[in-house]
């Protein structure tokens, strides 16, 4: 199935998964898919994340994601539950090896949570990178497997 990247471009996004998994089906991969159309990898990344398809490399298809809002609200009063604790001196800095290496990470976060924290670091006395290993090693502790 040939189709350029201006006509791909006026599809909306349900028709645009279907063309692009109908040339995977024809035994391409995802590059290949995108040079065959014109269109960069990362566009087409971005362009499906957005609208909730995610690969799946077992089916060699983009499918719809099922995001389970239980798990984004448990996760929501979890990071509110330790800023709480912070707030009340419950969790405090000396959990933290202070001599410890700090380094460098990019990561992307919901826009709404990042405000928030933001917003809560204005008010610490606390380093943001700070407060960042206190949230992990609170989330660490509470979800490890048993």
């Amino acid at each position: 199935m040939g189709i350029d990247k201006v006509t791909f471009n006026r599809l909306d996004i349900k028709d645009q998964i279907k063309v692009f998994n109908s040339i995977l089906d024809e035994g391409n991969n995802i590059k290949q898919v995108c040079y065959k159309i014109g269109i960069s990898y990362s566009t087409i990344r971005d362009r499906f994340q957005k609208g909730r398809y995610q690969y799946n490399k077992f089916e060699n298809h983009y499918e719809k994601t099922d995001r389970n809002k239980t798990n984004n609200m448990e996760l929501e009063n979890t990071i509110r539950s330790v800023i709480a604790r912070i707030n009340s001196e419950e969790l405090e800095p000396k959990e933290l090896d202070l001599e410890d290496d700090i380094v460098v990470r990019s990561f992307r976060i919901r826009k709404k949570i990042l405000e928030d924290f933001m917003e809560y670091c204005n008010n610490s006395s606390l380093k943001q990178y700070d407060i960042i290993s206190l949230f992990l090693i609170e989330g660490m502790n509470k979800y490890k497997k048993k």
